[in-house]
């Protein structure tokens, strides 16, 4: 019953406090999310960590393949379980659509080939300061008024 709890819940099912409350009484929202964010977070690391030693002996255009794969069938199984599946869209959201994949893949190419030929804990630090690239694009380009606390951000990370 256990696993069945986390596997809706990891699918964003809504589940009632009874169903909670008969799982596991002990989680709160707060930890179960905190949990997932682990999990994922290991999950990220466990990938980098494959495709770092792999990079060697497949070429880069198979491992971009192969994770695409596992990729698209999990979220096609967790779409078709959520019933979310949907192709109806107008001509503007399908261009939006292809625009984001394709700089997915651009993005995904140019990571994974750092990762590859850097050392992994440099693309590491690297990708931690991307929550403030974001922000800082957004109020370069999108002219976004950021709060107090991320502009202190900015500058500890300026100093740092």
């Amino acid at each position: 019953m256990r696993r069945l709890f986390l596997f809706a819940s990891f699918l964003g099912e809504k589940i009632t406090a009874q169903s909670a409350k008969n799982t596991d009484p002990s989680m709160t929202d707060n930890q179960r999310g905190a949990t997932f964010m682990m999990l994922s977070m290991a999950a990220f690391v466990l990938n980098d960590t494959f495709v770092k030693l792999l990079g060697g002996h497949i070429p880069l255009f198979e491992i971009l393949f192969l994770r695409g794969i596992v990729a698209t069938v999990a979220l096609v199984i967790m779409c078709w379980y959520l019933q979310a599946l949907k192709f109806q869209h107008s001509a503007r959201d399908w261009t939006l659509m292809i625009a984001r994949s394709a700089s997915e893949i651009a993005a995904a190419y140019f990571f994974l080939t750092a990762l590859i030929h850097m050392p992994i804990a440099n693309v590491t630090a690297i990708l931690q300061t991307l929550p403030l690239t974001v922000s800082l694009g957004g109020v370069l380009f999108l002219k976004i008024r950021l709060a107090g606390g991320v502009c202190l951000q900015f500058w500890w990370a300026l100093g740092a």
